[in-house]
C-alpha cells in the first residue's frame, strides 16, 4: 500500500517538473512590444523588426 503512494508522488512531481519547465519557458519567450514597435516572431528563426 505505501508503494502506491510512493508511485503517485513521483508521478506528480514528474509531471510538476516537466509543467514548470514548460512555464518557464512559455514566461522567457514571451515579450510585449511597445507602442511604438511591433514585431513578428517566426519559429525559431528570431525576431523580424
Amino acid at each position: 500500500m505505501l508503494t502506491n503512494y510512493i508511485d503517485i508522488a513521483i508521478w506528480a512531481g514528474a509531471i510538476f517538473f516537466v509543467i514548470l519547465i514548460f512555464a518557464m519557458t512559455i514566461t522567457r519567450l514571451y515579450r510585449r512590444a511597445s507602442k511604438q514597435v511591433g514585431f513578428v516572431r517566426t519559429g525559431f528563426g528570431g525576431e523580424k523588426w
